[in-house]
């Protein structure tokens, strides 16, 4: 593993080994890689040392719009929620 730099500023940083590498010509390439480290913040962790995500108020890339956009709350529970829906 590279002795990367690790951003301090972030609420969290995910060190990652890359896998594979696609190339796609005009728009640059994709990468898939294996996370093997998550570096937090103390002061993003949960009362359960777990990070809370509503506290790092987390921005994402939108690459079809070329926007980024901030998470917002909690809206639901993964893998219980659509059960009703059946």
């Amino acid at each position: 593993m590279a002795n990367a730099p690790v951003f301090t500023d972030f609420p969290m940083t995910l060190e990652c080994r890359i896998k594979e590498k696609y190339d796609e010509s005009e728009t640059g390439y994709y990468l898939v890689a294996e996370i093997v480290n998550i570096l937090v913040d103390e002061k993003y962790l949960a009362e359960d040392g777990n990070p809370d995500m509503e506290k790092m108020e987390l921005i994402v890339f939108d690459p079809i719009h070329h926007s980024y956009i901030q998470l917002g709350e909690k809206v639901g529970n993964a893998f219980s929620d659509g059960k009703a829906l059946k």
